[in-house]
Formats: C-alpha cells, structure tokens, sequence
C-alpha cells in the first residue's frame, strides 16, 4: 500500500466516524426534542395545550366555562391554543437545532 492510499483510508475513517458522530448526535436530539414542551392557549385562555418538540399533544384542557359556548367556538378555541403552542415549540425546536449544528461544526 503506498503513501497514496494510506492518505485515503485515513480520510475514509474520519469520515465515518463524523457521520457516526452526527448519526448519535441526531438521535440525542431527537430524543431530547420529546421531552422539551410548551404550551399554548386560546384568545380568551379556555383551551390549553401542551406539545412537545415532536409536535404530539402531551395534554389538553378545556374550561367547562368553554362548553357552554357553540360547538364552533369550542372547536376554534382548540385550533388557536394548537396554533400558539406550535409556535412556541417550533421557536424551541429551531433553536435547538441551531445550537445542534454549531456543536457538529456547521457554523464555523
């Protein structure tokens, strides 16, 4: 084997073990994205929601002021906290990932 293809294995085994890096890396996070919440109200805070980074519906409360109100309402006020508490974790998520990709060396 020449000096040629030494020089070649070499780069091949650092590239393995940073995608092997990036590979655990990824799964941290997105185990670490299943545990980070935030929740979200409606206009008039009758509805609460609690996502996590995954986007899954960890709880849902409704005042029993809000049953009172049309079916449409109810449905709205659902849509609304649904809608504040993806904002909210997609600001987490993002964040998350940038800081994600500076400590893989993405933005040096």
């Amino acid at each position: 084997m020449d000096s040629k293809d030494l020089n070649n294995t070499s780069v091949k085994e650092m590239v393995e073990e940073k995608a092997n890096e990036m590979y655990k890396k990824v799964h941290s996070v997105q185990a670490e994205l299943e545990q980070i919440n935030a929740e979200g109200e409606s206009v008039k805070k009758l509805v609460k929601i609690i996502l996590n980074g995954q986007h899954e519906i960890k709880k849902l409360s409704i005042s029993p002021n809000l049953l009172k109100e049309s079916h449409d309402v109810v449905e709205q006020s659902i849509v609304d906290a649904y809608k504040d508490a993806k904002i909210k974790i997609e600001k987490l998520v993002k964040e998350k990932m940038i800081q994600t990709a500076s400590i893989l060396g993405f933005f040096e």
